[in-house]
């Protein structure tokens, strides 16, 4: 039995963190197996710790379902956070921004576009529909190391979620499933 003060091994201590860190092997992996069910838990811890637009519960739902045009705000609320740490960090906040905005777009327009194509040999567009979304997670990795990167160089006692938990494990195994079940059957 585990004390009721102790914490879950796969979240971190968010009262000794800035921002919601996860190592990057379960950021990578969560990311591509629950197909970016993940990024949305992922994204409204981070608005949520980072108080970005606001410190309420609804601005971050809001926020991380509007994530690709909410991404600039989170990366500023980093760069708050470490500068009121004194320790400033840049993360080029336009450039990743813009680009993380366009690959979404392209993946959704690229996926539309697969979607209307009948032609088994002209599968590009799926290929490329999948090439921007693992393109936008990497854009979203980069925030996720300055993040881990500002952790350990501030807060180096702060426990960071690197553990895969049961329920991430199951959610991992039901969104495969799902996806093979709409591969066969779809």
């Amino acid at each position: 039995m585990t004390n009721s003060t102790q914490m879950d091994p796969g979240t971190p201590n968010l009262q000794n963190t800035i921002g919601y860190p996860v190592s990057s092997l379960k950021f990578w992996m969560m990311g591509i197996f629950t197909g970016g069910i993940y990024l949305l838990y992922w994204s409204y811890k981070n608005f949520r710790a980072l108080q970005v637009p606001s410190d309420s519960k609804v601005a971050a739902v809001i926020s991380c379902i509007f994530l690709p045009l909410s991404f600039f705000s989170m990366m500023q609320g980093l760069e708050t956070k470490a500068s009121e740490n004194n320790y400033p960090i840049r993360t080029h906040k336009w450039a990743l921004a813009w680009i993380y905005f366009l690959l979404v777009t392209a993946a959704k327009i690229l996926d539309r576009m697969s979607d209307k194509v009948t032609d088994e040999t002209l599968a590009l567009p799926g290929f490329g529909a999948l090439g921007c979304q693992l393109l936008s997670l990497f854009i979203l990795s980069i925030f996720q190391r300055k993040m881990l990167v500002l952790n350990r160089e501030l807060r180096p006692q702060a426990q960071i979620a690197s553990r895969f938990t049961i329920w991430d494990i199951i959610l991992m195994i039901v969104c495969v499933a799902v996806f093979i079940a709409l591969v066969i059957f779809g």
